[in-house]
């Protein structure tokens, strides 16, 4: 009897580790997916803005008299490089919710043992 009692108290202490661990794999994977997003967030309101701020000064510029167009070409080439972050910041985006996507059903089929995918 005793030797039966062991068993169920190892068995017991396993089943919480092996909680413990697959709740703090969820947690660190939540937190990933979450800092990813804010990342991406703040890269498409960065290069965004930057875009609307150069557009801006652009529009200045040429509002003075003393400007010829020939001096606006240097600065005429820099939305293109903010606007083209942005892209890509969208971009990121859709592709992290396809990840994550695919990333679930996986863990879900695994879990309940049917496929999702």
């Amino acid at each position: 009897m005793s030797d039966q009692g062991a068993y169920d108290r190892n068995q017991r202490a396993a089943e919480r580790e092996h909680d413990l661990v697959i709740d703090r794999g969820t947690r660190l994977t939540e937190a990933s997916t979450r800092d990813t997003q804010e990342a991406i967030k703040l890269d498409l309101l960065i290069n965004s803005g930057a875009a609307v701020a150069i557009l801006a000064f652009i529009s200045t510029l040429a509002s003075r008299s003393g400007i010829t167009l020939a001096n606006l070409k240097s600065v005429t080439n820099s939305p293109y490089w903010f606007t083209e972050g942005s892209v890509f910041a969208g971009l990121t985006a859709g592709f992290a919710y396809l990840s994550n996507s695919k990333y679930a059903s996986f863990s879900l089929s695994i879990r309940y043992g049917n496929i999702l995918i």
